[in-house]
């Protein structure tokens, strides 16, 4: 079944640090935009804020990139 982009952020970080099961394909790149945007909005504002950011999203990412496996 084929997620659209806010379903996709929405599963994967309602599944914060959530290791079981598989992340569909579309789920999985649709996050990855999501963090890559976010990152790259995040670091034209302050390193601070890029960093918060990325801490913030380091398991979620981990999780569904485990999960596709």
């Amino acid at each position: 079944m084929q997620m659209t982009f806010f379903d996709a952020v929405k599963a994967c970080l309602s599944k914060y640090a959530d290791f079981s099961g598989r992340a569909t394909r579309s789920e999985y790149w649709y996050f990855f935009l999501a963090v890559l945007l976010g990152s790259a909005a995040t670091s034209v504002i302050s390193v601070r804020a890029y960093t918060l950011f990325a801490l913030a999203t380091l398991l979620p990412m981990v999780a569904a990139s485990e999960a596709t496996a």
